[in-house]
């Protein structure tokens, strides 16, 4: 084998590697996986790729933990307003830094959102927890999905 081909296990296939001209520096992340050698596989990815999806990931998943946590700070003013610890004008002053302004996010990256989401949970949320999430219209929520099933 020569430094431009890589052999993988297993099935023995061939993988050739055609080296092209980068103004970057070319970097490549392989993974091999599989239950056994006969079903292994290759799956070769340039790293900005990976790196491209992991950062979206992220993104949308501090998108989530900050709605969640604006949720929860308001829910705990609200209360501490029933419990009579502070007054109805100090909770309306507080609850005007909650007011939340909703986005118009394009349909492609609204039906990406909600596919990371539903990937992150595990389960199906509703139209209204997911505008929630992203701080968008649950009616552009609710034609994304529709797209998404389409």
């Amino acid at each position: 084998m020569n430094g431009k081909d890589y052999e993988r296990s297993g099935t023995a296939q061939l993988v050739k590697y055609k080296p092209r001209k980068f103004k970057e520096k070319f970097d490549l992340l392989i993974r091999a996986y599989g239950s056994s050698r006969e079903d292994m596989q290759m799956i070769i990815s340039p790293t900005s790729s990976v790196e491209y999806r992991f950062k979206n990931f992220l993104q949308v998943l501090f998108e989530i933990i900050g709605s969640q946590n604006n949720q929860l700070d308001y829910s705990g003013f609200y209360i501490s307003f029933l419990l009579g610890q502070i007054s109805k004008k100090e909770f309306e002053e507080i609850s005007d830094k909650f007011v939340i302004k909703e986005k118009k996010l394009p349909d492609d990256i609204l039906q990406y959102k909600i596919s990371l989401v539903k990937d992150i949970m595990g389960e199906d949320l509703t139209p209204k927890e997911i505008a929630q999430f992203f701080q968008c219209d649950e009616r552009d929520v609710i034609q994304a999905l529709k797209l998404l099933t389409a």
